[in-house]
């Protein structure tokens, strides 16, 4: 006998054409035992629902935040599997079966993480992909022959139920939801683990302008992750790294000549990874400061300041469960 799945997409004034294109993939999945349960922070409801409001639970958000609206969605999950899958996102057909038979209790694995890929082929969504492909290989450990990940991204993971019901998504996090929980998942002792046979396709930003105020705002919710736990999953500095983008700009001739060198000794593909750290880390480092500052005020930039510019290394450790 299969588990129930249920399937939570949190969403506000989802776009038409990519939320009925997410519906139809989700109701021709591979896995016949679903319910999708659409968690709706929109001021009205979207008049697309009315498409399919005999086919979703549809649960008006309760509480604030991007948090609140995973809380809301879990409350209402009946499935003792849960999947998550953002609005703007379109899976593959066999999505949920494959997500669901990479959990694994007897290993561990009790979440699991799905690939996401663009939407389309711009320059943009090429760039963002690079961010996101970087993003994977540097939270991963190789082990066994899978990729065992010390954080998640949740527009596209599976966990079981009763795991996500005892570690919980903090509402008072106004963004890095995802990381938080994962970070108490991992203390608690689950395994999070790779899915990249379940990638969904990703309508991104449209614009750069767009791009970097949703990285700064992924910044803002990773501040506030740091400033709560005294954690650092990726060791970043921020206020080292504002100051020497600031200094690079009177030596732009050299930073040009250090990447026509990087153009010719080693490809396109190299200077345009380079770009992309860069578009994402200069604004994610200013919402991290902005974040930081938000839950711990003056006391913890200041202590930030030091660990930026006087600290050899971060005092957290990444450890995964083996």
């Amino acid at each position: 006998m299969q588990s129930l799945a249920s399937i939570v997409i949190p969403a506000r004034n989802p776009d038409p054409v990519i939320f009925r294109q997410l519906m139809n993939s989700l109701l021709s999945q591979t896995y016949p035992d679903i319910e999708i349960i659409f968690v709706d922070s929109s001021a009205t409801p979207p008049p697309v629902l009315e498409e399919y409001r005999d086919l979703l639970i549809y649960v008006k958000q309760r509480r604030k935040n991007v948090s609140g609206v995973r809380q809301d969605g879990l409350d209402a999950a009946s499935g003792s599997i849960l999947l998550g899958i953002d609005c703007d996102c379109i899976p593959s057909e066999n999505w949920v079966e494959t997500m669901i038979r990479r959990l694994d209790r007897d290993r561990g694995h009790t979440i699991v993480m799905g690939k996401s890929i663009p939407y389309g082929q711009d320059r943009l969504s090429c760039i963002i992909q690079d961010n996101f492909e970087h993003w994977v290989d540097y939270i991963g450990l190789d082990l066994d022959g899978e990729k065992l990940l010390v954080t998640l991204d949740t527009k596209n993971y599976a966990v079981y139920t009763d795991v996500a019901r005892q570690i919980g998504f903090d509402t008072l996090m106004s963004a890095a939801e995802d990381t938080d929980f994962a970070c108490r998942a991992l203390a608690a002792g689950n395994r999070i683990v790779y899915c990249p046979d379940a990638p969904v396709r990703h309508c991104h930003r449209q614009s750069f302008r767009g791009l970097l105020r949703q990285k700064m705002w992924h910044g803002f919710g990773y501040g506030q992750f740091v400033a709560k736990n005294d954690v650092d999953y990726y060791v970043h500095r921020p206020m080292r790294l504002l100051c020497l983008a600031a200094l690079m700009i009177p030596a732009f001739p050299l930073v040009l000549a250090y990447l026509l060198l990087d153009l010719s000794r080693k490809g396109p593909d190299a200077v345009r990874s380079k770009i992309a750290a860069a578009f994402e880390k200069i604004p994610f480092c200013w919402g991290m400061i902005m974040g930081i500052y938000r839950i711990g005020g003056r006391t913890a930039l200041w202590r930030r300041a030091k660990n930026d510019f006087l600290g050899l290394s971060s005092r957290f450790k990444i450890t995964i469960v083996q």
